[in-house]
């Protein structure tokens, strides 16, 4: 691929509490070139990783254990620092019931991919939430990349579930 993106300087933070889970994406974007990661099995050691150091991209798990995804996405979306603020947000999870995933959405998310999630599918969502032009939205209820967008998803219009076309 003539456009692929270098991601050896890129760093990652990892949330999932189960720990095989978040090994097996820990070798994903190992595979893909990112090196530099950081587990996290909480929401308070993410906001304490935040405050450390500089990182590009949150790959999350939508239960944690300590407080909920949209009280996680609320710090980060209104934190003061613009490197925080606009962190790309990928979540993970087996729970993709609309409202689970229409609450992330809400939130102020990136993207939310279902479990269990292939190599390629993740790389799809990473690759989408690095080169989507999506406006940040600033609201007095919101702050997030823009909820209405009218490029596809890194889905394609083939998807193997019936229950993921609607209607």
């Amino acid at each position: 691929m003539s456009d692929s993106i270098n991601f050896t300087t890129v760093s990652a933070l990892l949330l999932d509490p189960d720990r095989f889970n978040a090994s097996l994406v820990a070798q994903m974007l190992r595979g893909f070139g990112i090196s530099h990661q950081v587990l996290a099995a909480t929401g308070e050691e993410i906001i304490t990783q935040l405050s450390r150091q500089q990182f590009h991209l949150l790959i999350t798990e939508s239960r944690i254990p300590d407080m909920s995804l949209s009280a996680l996405t609320q710090w980060i979306r209104h934190h003061e620092k613009q490197a925080i603020r606009f962190l790309p947000i990928v979540v993970l999870t087996s729970y993709t019931q609309p409202s689970i995933v229409a609450g992330a959405r809400d939130a102020g998310v990136n993207c939310v991919v279902g479990k269990p999630v292939s190599p390629s599918t993740l790389l799809e969502h990473i690759l989408w939430s690095a080169r989507m032009e999506r406006p940040f939205i600033e609201a007095d209820h919101y702050s997030g990349p823009c909820r209405r967008f009218h490029t596809d998803s890194p889905v394609s219009a083939f998807s193997r579930r019936i229950s993921d076309h609607p209607g």
